[in-house]
């Protein structure tokens, strides 16, 4: 999970956050908050295929399903520690994902 730019401390309104990961074929990035905070996601670069999802942890919608590598900008989703976001790799093997946005409530 990121805090900020790659540090751990406390979370600003307007801070930006993201991350970069290699993800494993079938396994998901997690773009979600600590609870309390909120996070607007603008970015989300995949480098293969993958299914990207919004979920609460019991119920799922389908944002995208994509089959080769690219970047959703200007995204706008707004996530919680309740609502948040799954980017699950499809791609048959290890692929680099991406995510940047910043904080709306802290």
């Amino acid at each position: 999970m990121a805090y900020g730019v790659r540090g751990a401390y406390k979370l600003t309104v307007g801070e930006v956050v993201g991350d970069i990961q290699s993800i494993a074929n079938g396994a998901p990035l997690t773009i979600r908050p600590e609870a309390g905070i909120t996070w607007v996601i603008e970015r989300i670069a995949y480098g293969g295929a993958c299914v990207i999802t919004i979920t609460d942890g019991t119920l799922s919608d389908t944002i995208d399903t994509l089959t080769i590598a690219g970047v959703i900008s200007k995204g706008n989703y707004r996530i919680s520690h309740e609502r948040y976001i799954l980017v699950t790799n499809s791609s048959g093997g290890a692929a680099t994902f991406e995510y940047s946005g910043y904080v709306v409530n802290a």
